[in-house]
């Protein structure tokens, strides 16, 4: 369990280190066809969120555990990515992961 916490604590890290990044990179898709660094954290972020809101609960109460369509989930992403400014983005998804690694 610690080696997965020191996990996604490397993450918040590197996120918190791209606060660097300019604005051009930050946007561009990392190669043709796939999703810019911008989009990949939201898709990061909407992820966690998920888990620490439908997973994590249910988990520590033995329930039943529901799995999200992911389709669903990866569109929103691309959207929620365009919505947001980077260091909002930088704050929702390393605040995000601390919470995981707390839950």
């Amino acid at each position: 369990m610690e080696q997965t916490a020191a996990r996604l604590r490397e993450l918040a890290l590197f996120v918190r280190s791209l606060g660097n990044v300019e604005f051009d990179p930050w946007h561009r898709p990392i190669r043709p066809g796939k999703w810019s660094v911008h989009e990949i954290l939201g898709h990061i972020w909407l992820w966690d969120t998920y888990n620490l809101e439908f997973m994590i609960p249910f988990i520590k109460e033995d329930a039943e555990l529901r799995f999200a369509n992911h389709a669903s989930i990866n569109g929103n992403a691309e959207w929620f990515a365009r919505t947001i400014g980077k260091a909002d983005m930088i704050r929702n998804v390393t605040k995000t992961r601390e919470e995981l690694v707390q839950a």
